[in-house]
């Protein structure tokens, strides 16, 4: 996105200096037409633009910068507008709500006009990937997928991903750490095993880890359509010839058959690798930076006569603060809710972040607390980090997050000590927030 603009940008200034030389008397209408189309900029982006015909306050910025250079953006905008405001994801006019209820109630009323926008990478999927899917194909291939992510499978190697959590700790110790990139090798490979059977020693464990890093959509935009293409085709012919007992794809294969080694299911379970992946890599490094400003917790955690439920709590605290952000869809229809007009083709951000840090929902929301998860469940009205359980697109991940991150909390602790060498500050992915690309650590076995 930014290539783009500062394409176009330096494409404009070209333009003017060659009219300036050669016909600079065109540059008037130019110079009005940059006024008319400002003047228009400036009366659209007031916060009452449009509330006579329903929409709701805030401003309709073009272009703004906040969302990729401020984590705080839309909880600003959130406090001054009110909990349902109008903002703009790029130049996408978008309409965002804080607060879960609303939130809920949003889509259990229009859950059938709002769709999740499509991303680029589903259409190297035959029938597309799961969440963006249409109806009669949803249906078909989301049983599948579902008995696929088994939380047996995931229970079965819980003793395994220990293992790889620990070795690759212990690999990386000794020197500076980019906890980024330790997470996201950890996670990929555990992923690997996990999805396909592939182990740690397998001899195309080196190709599929640079055939995913080409097909990973932050990095594929440098890449042609085609060659993309191709490496999920590889991918695809790799893991879709095993015949590994205890994987994701084999628990398909049992509950389903042949279905199970469809094209589309195979290619959907390798995009869900890489989409988990990522997420679940971010969250750890998440986990890293807040225990690492939290020692206390540490030590805590290291005494405690059970570190496993602990453990658990310290990555959910981790996903409410940072990781789950927000919920994206497009409406297909006009819709009328709570007195305000969603235009069809709008985007709607639920702000998932914004409204984990609510007051009245959460004591002193902006602590460290994995306290706060002790006791009964806390309601999905007001925990909800995996998705909303009224959408077909609700995390089919959730268990597996959650295991993950407790077995890495656990390997960290008990098996580690580190100091941060450089810390940093949060940055925006193009996806997500994430810590710092260049956090570091000193990482040392007890």
């Amino acid at each position: 996105m930014a290539l783009v603009f500062g394409a176009a940008l330096v494409g404009y200034l070209g333009a003017v200096v060659v009219i300036a030389l050669v016909a600079p008397v065109l540059l008037r209408p130019l110079v009005v037409a940059a006024v008319v189309l400002a003047l228009f900029a400036w009366w659209r982006s007031r916060p009452s633009f449009g509330a006579a015909r329903g929409l709701p306050p805030g401003s309709l910025r073009v272009a703004p910068i906040g969302p990729w250079v401020d984590p705080d953006y839309f909880a600003r905008d959130g406090r001054r507008f009110g909990p349902v405001f109008k903002s703009t994801t790029l130049v996408a006019p978008t309409l965002c709500v804080v607060g879960l209820p609303a939130a809920l109630d949003l889509f259990e009323k229009h859950d059938s006009s709002l769709v999740p926008p499509t991303n680029r990478f589903s259409r190297f999927i035959p029938r597309g990937f799961i969440r963006y899917m249409t109806d009669g194909d949803h249906a078909t291939y989301a049983p599948i997928l579902r008995s696929a992510v088994s939380g047996a499978v995931t229970r079965e190697a819980e003793a395994q991903m220990a293992a790889m959590i620990r070795n690759e700790l212990i690999a990386a110790a000794g020197g500076e750490v980019r906890v980024g990139e330790l997470t996201r090798r950890i996670v990929q490979r555990l992923f690997l095993r996990l999805f396909f059977g592939i182990e740690a020693d397998d001899r195309d464990l080196p190709r599929l880890e640079q055939l995913y890093q080409r097909i990973d959509p932050t990095q594929a935009w440098r890449s042609r359509p085609g060659r993309i293409q191709s490496a999920v085709d590889e991918i695809a012919r790799i893991v879709g010839q095993r015949e590994v007992a205890q994987s994701y794809l084999a628990a398909a294969r049992q509950a389903h058959g042949e279905s199970a080694d469809d094209v589309t299911v195979v290619k959907n379970l390798v995009y869900m690798a890489q989409t988990g992946a990522a997420d679940v890599s971010a969250l750890l490094a998440w986990v890293v930076w807040m225990l690492s400003t939290n020692d206390g917790w540490v030590e805590r955690l290291r005494t405690s006569g059970d570190i496993g439920p602990a453990a658990r709590r310290v990555v959910m605290e981790a996903v409410r603060m940072e990781q789950s952000e927000f919920i994206l869809r497009r409406a297909t229809d006009d819709i009328r809710w709570q007195g305000f007009t969603i235009p069809r083709g709008w985007r709607v951000r639920i702000c998932v972040r914004e409204s984990h840090r609510d007051p009245s929902v959460f004591t002193d929301p902006d602590r460290f607390d994995p306290d706060r998860f002790l006791g009964d469940p806390i309601p999905r009205h007001d925990y909800s980090a995996f998705g909303a359980s009224t959408t077909r697109t609700r995390c089919l991940g959730e268990g597996l997050t959650l295991t993950v991150g407790r077995l890495f909390v656990e390997q960290l602790v008990c098996g580690f000590d580190w100091s941060v060498i450089h810390r940093g500050e949060p940055e925006f992915s193009g996806v997500h927030w994430r810590p710092s690309s260049r956090f570091s650590v000193a990482l040392t076995p007890r």
